[in-house]
């Protein structure tokens, strides 16, 4: 679990992949992506189908602010909107250095969230969301 110190910032986002992946180059990407985030002190998750992507990342002011223009100028995305950027007063995923999970585990993934009682407005945007995303 990550000790708080500082001011947790979330940022959800959505986007899509210029190019399709399979299940398993997304996993792999996510897993290096999750020791990174790890040594920054990043928590959240990662939903994919391999086209459309929802991630939901938390930290600190300056290493979120980093993370989010590496991801914004990646050139992997394209079409990418910000839907939620906000202060937090603890984590959602406080042990998660970036779960991703494809969107067939997305209710099990919700499931452990609200079981753990660490609903954010960004959680909250982010299960509105799925359907529109993922199911469209």
């Amino acid at each position: 679990m990550v000790e708080e110190t500082i001011q947790i910032n979330a940022w959800l986002y959505t986007s899509e992949f210029v190019v399709a992946q399979s299940w398993d180059e997304t996993k792999a990407m996510s897993d290096a992506f999750s020791a990174s985030n790890q040594s920054y002190g990043i928590t959240g998750f990662l939903i994919s189908d391999g086209h459309n992507v929802m991630q939901y990342i938390e930290g600190g002011d300056s290493e979120l602010s980093t993370l989010k223009s590496k991801i914004m100028s990646d050139a992997q995305h394209n079409r990418l909107t910000t839907h939620c950027n906000t202060s937090l007063k603890e984590r959602a995923y406080p042990d998660w250095s970036l779960k991703a999970v494809p969107p067939s585990d997305y209710e099990d993934l919700f499931t452990e969230i609200e079981a753990a009682n660490r609903m954010s407005l960004g959680v909250s945007i982010a299960r509105m969301l799925f359907d529109s995303i993922f199911e469209s």
